[in-house]
């Protein structure tokens, strides 16, 4: 699918603006340094829905007010829910590298003027470059900015809002002390002088990876334990 690209210099930062279908304006903001993370390890390129629970999603109200949810797993489509709004993919399961859509959505209880994803708390970073010659940060692979196009899948869901939406990274993630310049920690999306509200939606591709293989879930902790278990007294019911 076609985009018109518009690309300016201000203040020595590259600042993009992309026009999509849908008559919503992405512009893409300089990434923000933020507060930096070093990891040891990226262990899972292959993000999905359910292996992001534990992040942190604020939603900043017109009213002043703001409120935090914790993204869940689940696999019906929505990782956090709150007053009179929700983030969800429409795929669970699905790879977040434009095999699934993030779907913000207000039922127009409060009006929204933007929402951020604390990602790190839940194990989870965001990846914003897509580039065939570099893959960035060493087990990362590819991936790609917020992204409101569509490509024709029968599955996708289209914005249906007609404002600015304003997207920034912020908070390095290092790998071992060392910078890629891919990986950020929080993805922050405002919606300008506009109002996010009632039957409004924003779809959009985000990728994102995780830093750590998973934590298992408690029922196969205690599972693998007992299983532990049951083979060490086997083998002193031998040795007897």
């Amino acid at each position: 699918m076609k985009k018109e690209l518009f690309v300016s210099l201000l203040a020595g930062f590259s600042l993009f603006v992309v026009t999509a279908a849908d008559s919503a304006t992405l512009h893409q903001n300089p990434s923000q340094t933020g507060v930096i993370y070093d990891t040891d390890t990226v262990s899972t390129w292959q993000t999905n829905g359910n292996s992001m629970t534990g992040m942190l999603v604020t939603v900043n109200f017109l009213s002043g007010d703001t409120e935090t949810v914790v993204w869940n797993a689940g696999g019906s489509g929505t990782g956090a829910v709150g007053t009179g709004w929700s983030l969800g993919l429409t795929d669970f399961t699905a790879n977040t590298f434009y095999q699934t859509q993030w779907l913000f959505d207000v039922d127009g209880r409060n009006e929204v003027t933007g929402f951020s994803i604390d990602a790190i708390a839940g194990n989870t970073v965001f990846d914003a470059v897509y580039d065939l010659s570099n893959n960035g940060t060493p087990g990362s692979e590819l991936g790609h900015a917020v992204d409101l196009d569509t490509f024709g899948r029968s599955w996708e869901v289209d914005t249906a809002y007609d404002g600015d939406v304003y997207v920034t990274y912020s908070g390095e993630v290092h790998l071992n002390s060392t910078w890629y310049e891919d990986l950020y920690q929080t993805l922050t999306i405002d919606f300008g002088q506009g109002v996010f509200g009632a039957n409004d939606v924003l779809a959009f591709y985000a990728d994102t990876d995780n830093l750590r293989d998973p934590v298992p879930e408690p029922g196969t902790i205690i599972l693998f334990g007992a299983g532990l278990m049951l083979l060490a007294g086997g083998r002193m019911t031998r040795k007897k």
